[in-house]
């Protein structure tokens, strides 16, 4: 294979033969508007300023004035248009306004009315003094009288009309009730009322009393027409006499008076008889050989109250009570114990007031002396002592005492039975 020999060559290279490199714009990024938008140069802003309200001469502001008529207003018109001038608005033609030069101001009530009253005017001027008389003689035969009475005592309610221009003898002859062609009746407001003579006819010739064309009136149709209900009867029991406290049976009696219906126990009002001296199975009674220390009674400022004594004291003492022997005048030391622990403060400080008493007499040895055995004294005073630790006298004291608040008078009266009872010394007894 012959190999070309190689041969050198030149490629020009200058630069008016080199295409000129085009420039390339940057890329675009989405902020590019930016650059675009030109802002406007703004005036000074004016400052607000209050609004200047017009000058009237009330120095109120004057309503608005609407032009435009509600829809509301236009319903309410609708019924009181004249057919005539809907039609003739739905041809295109706008009907003339009223004239109500001689009756302005008049709203659409009183002008029916007055146009009704003229209508029955001329109606009435156009008859003649038979027809009107028939007239009358028809309504007459076809109302209710009662209805007729009711129409003649509202002939003058209400407000009198303007007088009718007719003849002044058509005015005398006229009567006063009028007629129309549909029969309904109207009245004359300017007339002066009338008498029941004179309803019938304008020559006051009744061809009938009202009173006689119909006997009975609608409301006595009404009442003969609805049956007569039966009377009802409750029957009540016979009222018992008057009390009498002196009689035997009084607690019946006041039961039978004024608690008739209530479920009666003659046991629960044993307290209101009076003692009966031949009773003996009280535990408090005088004929008691002996008595246990529980049943021992006492009054306010501690003493002890004998049996006897018990039952001459007035129950205006205030040492009566529902007990155990009511007829008794005066507490036992259980029933104390009971009261000091009563919700009710009073009680507890009448309780510990007399507990106070009894201890101080009974640290002193009033009632006898524990340390003398085989005495009387001996068992009352340690009945009495068993009585005060079994009803817990001496706790309920002190913790009544070492309150801080509650009741303060029945805490110095609590602190006060506790004075007593140290006072006394309290009880005395050998140990062991």
């Amino acid at each position: 294979m012959d190999f070309v020999k190689g041969q050198r060559f030149h490629i020009p290279l200058e630069d008016e033969d080199i295409d000129e490199p085009v420039e390339r714009s940057p890329p675009k990024s989405a902020f590019d508007f930016v650059g675009d938008i030109q802002e406007r140069q703004v005036a000074t802003p004016k400052p607000p300023s209050a609004p200047t309200p017009k000058s009237t001469s009330t120095g109120f502001p004057e309503h608005k004035k609407r032009s435009r008529v509600s829809a509301f207003k236009q319903q309410r018109q609708a019924p009181q248009q004249d057919p005539n001038a809907v039609e003739s608005r739905s041809n295109g033609t706008v009907p003339p306004p009223p004239s109500n030069a001689s009756h302005g101001g008049e709203s659409f009530a009183q002008r029916e009315r007055r146009e009704i009253d003229e209508q029955n005017q001329r109606h009435l001027a156009s008859m003649s003094a038979a027809e009107i008389e028939q007239e009358q003689q028809d309504l007459f035969q076809s109302l209710d009288p009662s209805m007729i009475q009711r129409l003649l005592r509202r002939a003058n309610i209400d407000e009198p009309t303007a007088p009718p221009t007719s003849a002044p003898e058509q005015s005398k002859t006229r009567p006063e009730r009028k007629t129309a062609t549909s029969k309904k009746v109207t009245f004359d407001d300017t007339a002066e009322p009338l008498r029941s003579s004179e309803v019938a006819s304008p020559q006051n010739e009744a061809p009938e009393d009202v009173e006689q064309l119909a006997p009975t009136s609608s409301k006595q149709k009404d009442e003969d027409a609805q049956p007569e209900l039966p009377s009802i009867h409750w029957p009540r029991p016979p009222n018992p006499p008057d009390l009498d406290p002196d009689d035997p049976n009084f607690l019946e009696s006041l039961h039978e008076k004024y608690f008739p219906d209530l479920a009666h126990d003659p046991s629960k009002l044993d307290w209101m008889k009076p003692a009966d001296e031949s009773d003996t199975t009280s535990p408090y009674h005088p004929s008691q050989t002996s008595l246990d220390a529980s049943s021992l009674r006492f009054d306010f400022r501690g003493a002890l109250l004998p049996p006897r004594l018990a039952r001459q004291i007035p129950v205006t003492a205030g040492l009566h009570h529902h007990g155990d022997a009511p007829e008794a005048a005066g507490y036992t030391v259980p029933e104390l114990a009971r009261l000091a622990r009563s919700q009710f403060a009073p009680q507890r400080c009448i309780a510990y007031q007399t507990l106070g008493r009894i201890l101080y007499r009974l640290g002193i040895g009033q009632f006898g002396d524990e340390m003398d055995k085989g005495s009387e004294g001996e068992f009352m005073c340690k009945g009495l002592w068993e009585c005060m630790e079994e009803g817990r006298v001496l706790d309920a004291l002190t913790e009544e005492a070492n309150r801080s608040r509650g009741h303060t008078t029945a805490i110095a009266y609590a602190q006060e039975a506790v004075w007593n009872w140290k006072r006394g010394g309290g009880r005395k007894r050998k140990a062991g």
